[in-house]
C-alpha cells in the first residue's frame, strides 16, 4: 500500500462471512485514536472491530480497490523503456 493507507477486515462475528472483505483505510492524521474509521468504500467500523491485514488476504472490497489512489509517477518499466532497456535482458 502507499503511505498513509492500510488494509483491514472486520473480525469474525462483526459482519457475515460474505461481508468479511479486506477494506482500504486512510490512516488518520492524528495521534488520538478515532472512535470510528471509514474505508474508502464508506463502510465504517470501530478500530476494535478490525483485523489489520499486512498482505492482501481473502476477498478484497471491490469498491475500496476502485477508489484507491493510483500511482502518479511513471512506472519502473516505463522508465527502463525510456532508457532503452526493458529490464528483461
Amino acid at each position: 500500500m502507499s503511505d498513509g493507507m492500510l488494509l483491514a477486515r472486520p473480525l469474525p462475528g462483526v459482519v457475515g462471512l460474505r461481508q468479511r472483505v479486506s477494506h482500504v483505510f486512510r490512516l488518520p492524521d492524528t495521534t488520538v485514536p478515532p472512535e470510528r474509521v471509514t474505508a474508502l468504500c464508506g463502510a465504517s467500523f470501530a478500530p476494535a472491530q478490525l483485523q489489520r491485514v499486512d498482505n492482501p488476504t481473502g476477498m478484497p472490497c471491490e469498491l475500496c480497490l476502485a477508489r484507491t489512489p493510483r500511482q502518479t509517477g511513471p512506472l519502473v518499466a516505463d522508465q527502463r523503456r525510456a532508457r532503452g532497456s526493458d529490464g528483461l535482458a
